[in-house]
């Protein structure tokens, strides 16, 4: 499947469920991903089942624990926080190596909002 398909089902599901999920260590909480390139991403998923897969394979770390977050939150705490640390989203990172999107934070609000407001004319 590839990464566009994972994106696709990230907002589809947020739609539908309103929440999604991402990884910190239980103690010093939010953690970041070193990229190629100097980048830094933050991963999120849009179904716990798919964040235990992934803390059960490729990002097994001791301590990480999974948080569930609302849209709202992710919107309005989340996202100026990534935007200000110019982290990027990681959307549904999947596989053996964790791979998938990983886009600006304000790109994925206006994926998911457009999308919403597609469904809702249509």
């Amino acid at each position: 499947m590839s990464s566009s398909v994972h994106a696709d089902a990230f907002y589809r599901e947020v739609i539908a469920s309103g929440e999604l999920f991402t990884v910190e260590h239980e103690e010093d909480g939010p953690i970041e991903w070193h990229l190629a390139g100097g980048i830094h991403a933050r991963p999120f998923w849009s179904a716990r089942s798919r964040a235990v897969r992934m803390l059960q394979g490729p990002l097994r770390r001791r301590g990480l624990v999974i948080v569930p977050v609302i849209w709202h939150e992710f919107c309005s705490r989340i996202v100026p926080e990534m935007r200000s640390a110019g982290q990027l989203v990681g959307l549904n990172w999947h596989g053996a190596r964790a791979r998938g999107y990983n886009l600006d934070p304000d790109a994925v609000v206006q994926a998911v909002e457009s999308m919403r407001i597609g469904r809702a004319a249509g």
